[in-house]
């Protein structure tokens, strides 16, 4: 599992805890195959975070970046193989 999820989103850096990012990635996926704009939870800002809503509908460019947890021999640390 990632600690911590980094999401490109606007030209910020946006971050998720505590999820797995296949569980993030299959969010997204489904709200776009609604096709119904979509708000995702994330923290902004460094030490003390915040709390925001990220607006994603089709056209919105988004990136997940899963960070290692620490172990720098974790080889599969980032999404699932499909």
């Amino acid at each position: 599992m990632s600690s911590r999820i980094c999401v490109h989103y606007g030209g910020f850096i946006y971050t998720i805890s505590g999820r797995r990012p296949d569980d993030v990635r299959q969010e997204l996926d489904d709200a776009l195959r609604r096709g119904k704009p979509h708000w995702l939870e994330a923290n902004f800002g460094e030490g003390r975070l915040t709390p925001v809503r990220l607006l994603v509908t089709t056209g919105v460019t988004i990136a997940l970046v899963p960070e290692p947890d620490g172990d720098a021999e974790e080889q599969s640390w980032g999404f699932e193989q499909q």
